[in-house]
């Protein structure tokens, strides 16, 4: 027996080798019973591949929006409102246009020499400015009382009136 090798010892398998068919065997066992094997993985790999899934899910949809961005085509909403804009600015025009002849026909023919023509800035009716809205009453009072002011300081500057009110004050530096 010295250094040989007897019959049994060589059935025996190496250490190792002896756990892999135990696993194996119980394995069988358990497909044989119906139990589903299942590995069991850690927690954390777990989590690792919802955060992978996610950002690939993410990824695919910020790809998705390059994609769309590039072939999209014009809104229908941005056409009608460049329209409606477009169709204000025409009437806007057309009733300024309107406003203009008449106020050449209402013009005194030449000024006199000295005198400034001064046309009050808001003298032509806005679009659609017919209306007894709350906002529409403050925008005619404002502009008539801005109309005044004008028409004021015009008056003031063309007869001289600006020399005889500096003339009038009393001059306090002496």
């Amino acid at each position: 027996r010295k250094g040989g090798v007897t019959a049994a010892d060589q059935k025996k398998p190496a250490p190792s080798s002896d756990i892999k068919a135990k696993a194996v065997d119980e394995m069988m066992e358990r497909i044989k019973k119906g139990i589903i094997l299942r590995p069991i993985k850690n927690i954390q790999d777990q989590r690792s591949e919802n955060r992978k899934s996610v950002i690939l899910e993410l990824k695919g949809v910020l790809d998705n929006i390059k994609r769309q961005h590039h072939r999209r085509l014009p809104s229908r909403r941005g056409n009608i409102r460049d329209a409606e804009l477009l169709m204000v600015l025409q009437r806007r025009r057309r009733v300024i246009g309107d406003t203009q002849d008449t106020w050449s026909s209402n013009l005194p023919p030449d000024p006199q020499p000295g005198q400034q023509c001064v046309p009050a800035a808001g003298d032509g009716p806005w679009a659609g400015e017919s209306g007894t809205a709350p906002v529409l009453r403050r925008l005619k009072q404002n502009r008539e009382q801005r109309d005044s002011r004008i028409r004021a300081s015009a008056l003031i500057i063309s007869h001289g009136g600006l020399k005889h009110t500096q003339e009038q004050i009393p001059n306090t530096s002496t």
